[in-house]
């Protein structure tokens, strides 16, 4: 390790102006947590309202970064040196150089995976996979409506309904994301951000309402998913990048015995269910 080290400070709330790059001495090993010289880390939405003030972590300064990817610098907690490792429980902070974190916070990393493809794997895959999985326990034959569905977490959902043999139905905000999808994925793919034709096209696809509702938009959009699920289906809200408040009718959910579920993976890893290690 150099004798400094450089990463990404945030000093005021606001666009990408607010973002600083700083030189920091490197510092004395801390005991019980394992050094790792970053090579890559991902940007997410999360990292976007961060800088912004929206989002839960407020105080000032801060670095940014969920996820990252490296190589362990010494020998530490059952890490070697040259190690490669995924950081994957991180709430903030790995748009840096040089990072210390727990052992409970690294997996190594297989041999066929690159170090850039795995730093984009914790919060896309790991959210689309929970929300899918453990929540709506989506199976083969089954229907599933996902929005904002060109996004990292959304795009990954398509690709792990695909896998199960579900069915997606993908809607984005523009026909730009619309050809992007459709160039990559042979699934139905809508451009609107109108509800009522975000409805129309989905009951005309499936008359009863689809299986699943993965809602990564909220705001006014999560009661349109109330509406596109089917009688006895799930809705999974995982996102509110609207930052708009919800206004639902009762009546839109409890006639047809509706699952709702809330994510956010942050808090599951703070109380210890995420689900990374299996």
């Amino acid at each position: 390790m150099s004798q400094s080290y450089r990463k990404i400070r945030i000093h005021c709330f606001g666009g990408p102006e607010c973002l600083e790059l700083e030189r920091f001495e490197a510092p004395k090993r801390t005991p019980g947590l394992v050094p790792v010289e970053v090579a890559y880390a991902g940007v997410n939405r999360a990292d976007l309202l961060m800088r912004e003030g929206n989002y839960h972590l407020r105080t000032l300064p801060l670095t940014p970064g969920c996820e990252a990817s490296g190589r362990v610098t010494e020998d530490a907690e059952g890490f070697r040196a040259g190690d490669r490792v995924l950081i994957f429980k991180a709430p903030s902070g790995m748009d840096s150089d040089y990072v210390e974190v727990g052992p409970e916070c690294l997996v190594k990393i297989p041999a066929e995976i690159s170090l850039q493809v795995a730093a984009s794997i914790p919060l896309n895959w790991l959210t689309a996979f929970d929300c899918l999985d453990r929540l709506m326990k989506l199976q083969s034959g089954q229907t599933v409506s996902i929005f904002a569905a060109a996004s990292g977490v959304g795009q990954a959902a398509i690709q792990i309904a695909l896998a199960r043999g579900a069915r997606p139905f993908a809607v984005v905000s523009s026909e730009d994301k619309a050809r992007y999808l459709r160039d990559r994925h042979p699934i139905p793919v809508l451009a609107s951000a109108d509800p009522e034709r975000i409805e129309s096209w989905t009951l005309g696809e499936c008359r009863e309402g689809v299986d699943g509702v993965f809602d990564l938009v909220g705001g006014p959009r999560f009661r349109l998913a109330l509406k596109l699920a089917r009688p006895g289906g799930v809705v999974v809200q995982a996102a509110n990048p609207s930052l708009e408040d919800t206004l639902i009718n009762v009546r839109d959910f409890y006639p047809k015995n509706l699952s709702i579920f809330g994510f956010q993976y942050g808090n599951l890893m703070a109380i210890g269910k995420d689900r990374f290690a299996e």
